[in-house]
């Protein structure tokens, strides 16, 4: 299912690289219990990374996303690209403050996340009653935070990282275009966030707030808000 993400995101048009990073629980497993692969073009090398991970270790509860996330920053990302983060984890992580043994604050994670223009969808636990809002309370908001969403692992997986993979490549299509229509002026489609401009369709229908809708930036009148 995640190589299947990955082919998705590539057949999408969009240019994107590949970053892996596997953990476990660093206070019980011998290192590396976080595990960087480093970030690719190379989707099929991406692939042959996933293909070596197993379901094993982890010792105690929980373990230890937190430090994933602080590692996945330390990629040599290219400059002013989009920047997500998919985290998948059926446990709780580490948070100093809640468990003995953990030495990362949930909220300084966050906060390093959100500076380095991180969005995270974190694809974890839902309770029994279905409700986002009751899914892991240490996990949820660190997509909640940073822009992301908050998804079943305990659901269809494959549709899930489906889903993922169609908000990342709207939300990148922006970002990648070269040129953007802004008020009737050509400017730099860096510039355009979501969360900054609204936009209209070539047709002139008002598609709201998020860029999902959007097939092709080059159509798109933007409006600032």
């Amino acid at each position: 299912n995640v190589t299947a993400f990955a082919d998705s995101l590539t057949a999408s048009g969009v240019t994107a690289k590949f970053g892996l990073v596997s953990f476990g629980d660093v206070k019980q497993d011998p290192a590396p219990a976080v595990r960087n692969f480093g970030l690719t073009s190379d989707v099929n090398k991406f692939k042959s990374d996933v293909s070596t991970l197993t379901a094993n270790g982890g010792g105690d509860l929980p373990e230890s996303a937190l430090e994933a996330l602080v590692e996945g920053l330390k990629m040599p990302f290219t400059s002013g690209a989009s920047k997500f983060f998919v985290l998948i984890t059926d446990v709780e992580a580490k948070n100093k403050g809640d468990e003995a043994d953990g030495d990362l604050v949930i909220g300084d994670v966050i906060n390093s996340l959100a500076a380095n223009g991180v969005t995270v969808f974190s694809v974890i636990p839902f309770p029994p009653d279905g409700n986002a809002a009751d899914a892991q309370t240490e996990l949820g908001p660190i997509a909640t935070s940073t822009g992301g969403s908050i998804e079943d692992i305990r659901g269809n997986f494959g549709t899930v990282l489906s889903t993922l993979s169609g908000k990342i490549s709207s939300s990148t299509l922006v970002s990648i275009t070269n040129l953007a229509r802004i008020n009737g002026g050509a400017v730099d489609s860096n510039l355009v966030t979501a969360d900054r401009y609204r936009y209209k369709e070539s047709a002139g229908a008002f598609s709201g707030f998020s860029p999902m809708p959007i097939t092709s930036a080059a159509a798109i009148g933007f409006k600032i808000q």
